[in-house]
């Protein structure tokens, strides 16, 4: 069990990374478009918030079957 929460702790701080990364990129992106004067593709923001989306999304799940495994030990190996 306490594996599964080191796991899932570590999947729920690496995807905060992977979001982060994604939105810095997109602003590195409008940053060069500004800077070369050029219109921003709109489409690289939109597949990055995708991204993003789905990964809060895996991250809300997997944040939720772990407390819902916890709850369940905690229930059949009482102190």
């Amino acid at each position: 069990m306490m594996a599964a929460v080191t796991d899932a702790k570590n999947f729920i701080a690496q995807s905060d990374v992977y979001q982060q990364c994604l939105l810095n990129y997109v602003k590195a992106q409008k940053d060069q478009a500004a800077k070369d004067k050029t219109p921003f593709d709109k489409f690289i923001e939109s597949e990055a918030m995708k991204k993003v989306n789905q990964n809060q999304a895996d991250k809300e799940k997997v944040g939720s079957e772990i407390n819902g495994a916890v709850a369940v030990y905690k229930q059949s190996h009482p102190n």
